[in-house]
């Protein structure tokens, strides 16, 4: 893989080189260059790990660099080559006398449109996102890069287009199972979605189905592990499922109504149900809808207020689980210290509440402008969980605190975590930008879920956070 690496950033820097000359390949590169520092005070409100068994670090700095390569043949055909040293820490990754070990390929896939048509067609190593109307970022079920084939036609150009992907996010096995039977290992996924883009309404229907093999890495580490409800592997049930392979499908919608300009509504709504046809402790489903409500009618000033609300868990680990099941997953409104929206513009800089399993409100002062080159973001918000507490503190007990449910991360109906962020931005330059933000988070919990220990290390003090960091664009 290392060799890989370096040969594909050695065969960009030399095409980069050539572009010019070459009458035939256009060459066009872009990227950024962020560096961070994070201090944290009581983070995770423990100081310590979900298991508590880890301290965390009350200072880190991380360097990403990120370089994206269109090899561009024409109008019609290019290949997306983009490459990463990723959120790699100084004095660990980036030791001295050592050399990068973080760099990766984050794209590599072809685009190209049918000839005589419209259509494009996407192949390969990409990123991608179920569609979430535009005010909240990441996608719910999933966000990331998958090696994918996607297919876009716009039926009404510029009113309606569909999109249909084929995904393949896990192949255990890869070429040979360890055995000579074969057996069941790959995550595969169909997507279908509909955008209908006019003045004053979008909405995105969407939907996916995904098959999954009863021998597809489902460990808490892999894409699996909010496939499952708590029950499996870890919590005394058998790990395994009784089919050969399972099935799990979602359906969702991202709206946006723009029609009473300039307040704008958003809402996203999505529904989803994995292995329904196996044992009861098997079968995961719920439901999870946001909305907000922004007014972008002031020059110095963006207000808006949100909210959100999912199903949690109600019954015990032998009834499954009523949290909505995804694979990777990224969602944050208002830019809350709160949410951990992997998508964000940081690495390890915010807290880990999970949207799935509980409601929340907010309100968000985006776009504070006084001074030229300088605007802030200020966002309240507070959540509270839709999780029994008999439901946590049964997986509590039969598995340990951090295992499947962690405090801070799943919240009961018993529990409330209250937040507050603020962020802000100066231009030193167009293409430089330095970030100084401040998150501060306080949690009610429940000692009856997560026991004495846990409870009075998170009610000693707050959860404060400070970052400095600088973004070069290019």
């Amino acid at each position: 893989m290392k060799r890989f690496v370096t040969l594909a950033l050695a065969a960009a820097m030399l095409l980069g080189a050539l572009g010019t000359a070459l009458a035939e390949t256009e060459v066009k590169m872009s990227g950024d260059a962020r560096i961070h520092m994070n201090s944290w005070s009581n983070y995770n409100f423990t100081g310590r790990d979900p298991t508590g068994t880890m301290a965390a670090q009350p200072l880190s700095i991380y360097e990403r660099f990120q370089l994206q390569t269109d090899f561009i043949t024409n109008e019609n055909l290019k290949f997306r080559l983009q490459v990463r040293l990723n959120d790699a820490s100084w004095g660990n990754a980036l030791a001295v006398d050592n050399p990068p070990k973080a760099v990766q390929v984050s794209n590599a896939y072809l685009i190209f449109t049918v000839p005589n048509t419209s259509v494009e067609v996407d192949a390969g190593y990409q990123n991608w996102q179920n569609p979430v109307s535009s005010y909240f970022a990441g996608g719910l079920v999933l966000d990331t890069q998958v090696a994918a084939l996607a297919i876009t036609a716009p039926i009404v150009p510029d009113v309606f287009a569909l999109k249909f992907g084929y995904l393949r996010p896990r192949n255990t096995y890869a070429d040979f199972a360890p055995n000579t039977t074969g057996g069941m290992a790959n995550v595969d996924a169909f997507y279908l979605a509909g955008a209908v883009t006019t003045d004053p309404v979008n909405i995105t229907p969407w939907a996916a189905y995904a098959l999954i093999g009863r021998e597809a890495d489902l460990s808490p580490s892999s894409i699996g592990a909010h496939l499952v409800p708590a029950g499996p592997g870890t919590l005394g049930l058998p790990a395994t499922w009784g089919n050969d392979l399972n099935s799990a499908f979602w359906l969702g919608a991202a709206i946006e109504v723009k029609a009473l300009d300039p307040v704008k509504f958003y809402a996203d709504v999505i529904y989803g149900n994995a292995a329904s046809g196996d044992h009861s402790y098997d079968n995961r489903q719920g439901w999870f809808v946001d909305a907000a409500l922004e007014y972008s009618g002031l020059d110095f000033l963006t207000p808006s207020v949100w909210g959100y609300w999912s199903t949690g868990d109600t019954g015990g680990i032998t009834g499954g689980s009523q949290r909505l099941p995804y694979m990777v997953s990224s969602w944050n409104a208002g830019g809350s210290f709160l949410f951990n929206d992997d998508a964000g513009e940081w690495y390890n800089d915010k807290m880990s509440v999970s949207q799935v399993g509980s409601w929340g409100l907010g309100v968000t002062f985006d776009k504070i402008t006084f001074l030229k080159d300088l605007s802030h973001r200020l966002t309240f918000n507070f959540v509270n969980g839709t999780n029994s507490p008999h439901a946590l503190r049964q997986g509590v007990a039969l598995g340990g605190v951090g295992t499947y449910y962690g405090m801070g991360n799943d919240i009961a109906t018993t529990e409330w975590v209250y937040g507050v962020s603020l962020d802000n931005k100066y231009m030193i330059y167009e293409n430089l930008a330095m970030y100084a933000d401040l998150g501060w988070a306080h949690g009610d919990f429940d000692r009856s879920i997560w026991g004495r220990s846990f409870v009075n290390r998170a009610q000693n003090g707050d959860v404060w956070r400070i970052l400095m960091g600088l973004k070069y664009t290019f």
